[in-house]
């Protein structure tokens, strides 16, 4: 008789045990491989995004480093590839989106870890009801009465605020997400051919049927490139991409003189010669700027000067100017008092 007894109290605890317990258990149980999952592949996806962004800059710096390479070669081999200070701004560019990007998935880390502390409240709540249900079955209450009290009190003392502090301290990492994968001190970032000499606005005459100045933002940069953009300075520091509107190879140009009585002080002429030997293009093209002062006029004429292929040279002769012929390469023009503006003409 006692053994059926006891058969009939283990029989009805398992049925509770399934219907309750074990139920609430197992619920618990998927909604933390759930929830894990999720974040199993939340890392996987940032893992990736990284991965790829590494990859991106890498390749961005083998550019670099080739277009240095390329602009200290000698002749025409300078400028095959491309100027390296463009180079180093789409390095700069993918930098600035790779930072934003790493700074992004590192807050998502702290969005999760904040999520992760609700969730594990709720968990422990969750758990604590499942397991408060075994000491409210009959037959633990009549006959296992101080199982059901000490079942009790552990999960009274089981405090979400603490699990999850300890928790933090024992099983998280205490930054705030990995370090970034790249600085700003890579090869080639302080090569001296990567520099500007000068930028600014500057006014250039257009080639259509009406011939008038525009102003543009233009760069003059170490390689020997003078770029043209219409709109402003760029900004690869924000993600802009750093797109020229037109560039010239200075290392194919002569510079005319300043100050010559054909033209406004102001004014000077920039000559673009095809040296590559390329069929169906122009021989030279003719470039005329105006700066909005002399002062301008001149830091841009000294900058190109100093890169370009030839700069020629004046000589007063009696009461005119006359070009006296082309000097060396990278030789300045020869001080030239400007001629009156009464005198000058435009070209």
């Amino acid at each position: 008789a006692d053994a059926t007894a006891l058969a009939s109290q283990h029989a009805a605890i398992q049925k509770s045990l399934e219907k309750q317990t074990i139920t609430a258990l197992d619920g618990i149980r998927k909604t933390l491989k759930k929830k894990l999952d999720v974040l199993e592949k939340e890392q996987k996806e940032r893992n990736r995004e990284r991965l790829k962004d590494k990859e991106i800059i890498v390749k961005a710096k083998e550019t670099l480093t080739k277009a240095i390479s390329f602009a200290r070669r000698p002749g025409t081999d300078a400028h095959r590839y491309s100027d390296p200070w463009l180079a180093n701004m789409e390095v700069k560019r993918k930098l600035a989106q790779a930072k934003d990007k790493h700074a992004a998935r590192n807050q998502k880390l702290v969005d999760t870890k904040a999520d992760f502390k609700v969730f594990e409240a709720n968990l422990i709540r969750e758990l604590k009801v499942a397991l408060i249900g075994v000491s409210t079955i009959s037959e633990i209450q009549n006959h296992r009465a101080a199982h059901a009290q000490e079942i009790e009190a552990v999960l009274g003392q089981l405090d979400a605020e603490k699990e999850w502090e300890s928790f933090c301290i024992n099983r998280l990492n205490k930054s705030g997400g990995p370090a970034m994968f790249e600085t700003d001190e890579y090869e080639g970032f302080d090569d001296p051919l990567v520099g500007v000499i000068h930028e600014g606005l500057l006014s250039r005459k257009s080639k259509g049927l009406i011939k008038s100045y525009k102003e543009h933002y233009y760069v003059v940069t170490a390689g020997g490139y003078l770029h043209e953009f219409k709109k402003e300075k760029p900004h690869p520091e924000r993600g802009e991409a750093v797109d020229p509107d037109d560039t010239i190879y200075l290392g194919h140009c002569s510079l005319d003189p300043l100050g010559t009585q054909d033209r406004k002080p102001e004014e000077f002429i920039l000559t673009e010669k095809n040296e590559d030997g390329k069929m169906f293009q122009r021989s030279s093209h003719v470039y005329k700027y105006i700066g909005s002062s002399m002062a301008i006029t001149k830091q841009f004429y000294d900058a190109i000067s100093s890169v370009s292929k030839v700069t020629l040279g004046v000589v007063a002769t009696g009461s005119t100017n006359a070009v006296l012929g082309r000097t060396s390469t990278v030789a300045k023009a020869q001080p030239e008092t400007p001629p009156k503006s009464d005198d000058a003409k435009s070209v």
